[in-house]
C-alpha cells in the first residue's frame, strides 16, 4: 500500500470523476496536437528547404550588381563578363536574367541561364525529368517549370508552355522554394528572343577544383573593384537563408509556450476544483492517519493521468493535423510539395516539459489540501 497507495488513489479519484477530466484531457489534447502538427510542418519545411538550398546554391560564388550604388546601371555588363570568363581561376560562369509577365492573368517569372553549364554542374532538384532534359530543351527550344507553375496551371512535363504566340514545349519540372509565383527557365538564347537581350542581373561563378573560394573572392573583389558589386559565397547564402526562415518560424516557438501554459493552466483548474469538491474525503482520510505526502503524491499521480492521457490523444491528432497542413493545405495555399519529417528530439523534450508543467500545477491543489482545516471541514454537513 505504501508503494502503490497515491497511485491507487488517484485511479480511483479519475474513475469517480471520469467527466471533469475527460474534458481537461480533451482541451489539453487538442492544444497539443495543435502545437505539435505545427512542429512538425515547420520542421519538414526546414528540412526541405534546407536540402533544396544543398542542392541548388552549389556555385562558389554569387555576384550581383551593388543595389545601393549607381556605379552599375540595370544588369551586368559583357566587359565585366568577359573579364570573369578570362579569370584563370573561373571554371564557369553561369548567368542569371529574370523578368515578370503575366500569364493566364497572374504573374510568373522567367528566368534564363547557360543550360550547357547548368547541364555540367545540375543546380537543380526535379519533381519530372531529370538534367538530362537541358539539353533537349536548348536543342528544340523548350523550357522547365517550377512545381508551383506546374500546379498553378496545370502545365506539366510533355505540355507546351503558351507564350508569345507560340507553343514552347515543357520537358522538365523542378522545384522551387524562392517565390510562390511560378517559375519559367529557360536558356538564355531563348530568352534574348522571346522577351529582350538583356544582360544578367546576377552571376555564379565556378572556380577550378584547386580554388579556395574565400582567396578567390578576395582576389576578385580586388581585380574587380572599378565595379560596385555584392559577393557572397554559397555557404553564406545558405546560411542567411536559413536564418530568414528561423525568424520567419519564430512564432512557432510562441506557440508551443502558449500550448505549455494552457497545459499547466488545464492541469491546474482541474486538480483544484477536484481538490475543493473532495476536501470532505482528504479531511477524513487525513483523520484516519493519512500523512501529507500521500495525497501530495496521489495529488500529482492525478496529474500525470491528466497529462498522458493528454499526450495520447495529443499523438494520433498530430499525426493526422500534420498530414493535413503538409499534403492538403500547403500544397493548395503555396503550390509545392514538402517532405515529412517528424522532429523527435523536440517532440520529446516537449513531452517531458509537459510532464514537468503538470507537476508544478499539481503543487496548488497540494498547497490547498495542506492549508485546511481537517476539524472544521469534518463538522460540516
Amino acid at each position: 500500500l505504501r508503494t502503490s497507495g497515491p497511485a491507487r488513489l488517484a485511479g480511483a479519484a479519475a474513475r469517480e470523476h471520469i467527466l471533469k477530466i475527460a474534458v481537461a484531457v480533451a482541451a489539453l489534447g487538442i492544444a497539443l496536437s495543435m502545437a505539435g502538427a505545427v512542429s512538425v510542418m515547420v520542421h519538414s519545411f526546414r528540412t526541405t528547404v534546407i536540402s533544396w538550398l544543398n542542392t541548388t546554391v552549389i556555385a562558389d560564388i554569387y555576384l550581383r550588381q551593388d543595389s545601393g550604388s549607381n556605379r552599375l546601371s540595370g544588369a551586368i555588363p559583357d566587359e565585366l563578363l568577359q573579364q570573369l570568363r578570362a579569370d584563370p581561376r573561373v571554371a564557369a560562369v553561369l548567368t542569371i536574367r529574370t523578368a515578370e509577365r503575366v500569364f493566364q492573368g497572374q504573374r510568373i517569372r522567367l528566368g534564363a541561364n547557360e543550360f550547357a553549364v547548368a547541364a555540367t554542374y545540375r543546380p537543380l532538384s526535379f519533381v519530372e525529368g531529370n538534367i538530362r532534359e537541358l539539353e533537349r530543351a536548348k536543342a528544340e527550344g523548350g523550357v522547365l517549370v517550377s512545381e508551383v507553375f506546374a500546379n498553378r496551371f496545370g502545365l506539366r512535363k510533355g505540355a507546351t508552355f503558351p507564350f508569345a504566340d507560340r507553343a514552347i514545349p515543357i520537358h522538365a519540372v523542378f522545384r522551387s522554394y524562392a517565390s510562390e509565383r511560378g517559375f519559367v527557365l529557360m536558356d538564355t538564347s531563348l530568352f534574348a528572343e522571346l522577351v529582350a537581350p538583356r544582360g544578367p542581373s546576377g552571376v555564379a561563378l565556378y572556380l577550378n577544383e584547386d580554388g579556395e573560394p574565400e582567396k578567390a573572392m578576395q582576389a576578385l573583389r580586388e581585380s574587380l573593384s572599378d565595379y560596385a558589386l555584392d559577393m557572397s559565397l554559397s555557404t553564406e547564402i545558405r546560411a542567411q537563408a536559413i536564418t530568414i526562415f528561423n525568424q520567419t518560424f519564430r512564432l512557432t516557438y510562441i506557440l508551443q509556450l502558449i500550448a505549455g501554459g494552457i497545459a499547466a493552466l488545464s492541469v491546474i483548474t482541474t486538480l483544484t476544483g477536484l481538490a475543493l469538491e473532495r476536501r470532505r474525503e482528504f479531511a477524513t482520510l487525513q483523520a484516519l492517519g493519512a500523512k501529507p505526502g500521500l495525497l501530495d503524491r496521489a495529488m500529482a499521480w492525478e496529474s500525470q493521468i491528466i497529462a498522458w492521457s493528454a499526450m495520447a490523444i495529443a499523438f494520433p491528432g498530430s499525426v493526422l493535423l500534420s498530414v493535413l497542413l503538409i499534403h492538403v493545405i500547403n500544397r493548395y495555399s503555396f503550390g509545392w510539395t514538402i517532405e515529412s519529417a517528424v522532429p523527435y528530439s523536440d517532440l520529446l523534450i516537449a513531452a517531458a516539459g509537459i510532464t514537468v508543467l503538470a507537476l508544478v500545477a499539481a503543487l496548488a491543489p497540494i498547497r490547498l489540501i495542506r492549508r485546511q482545516n481537517i476539524a472544521q471541514i469534518l463538522k460540516q454537513d
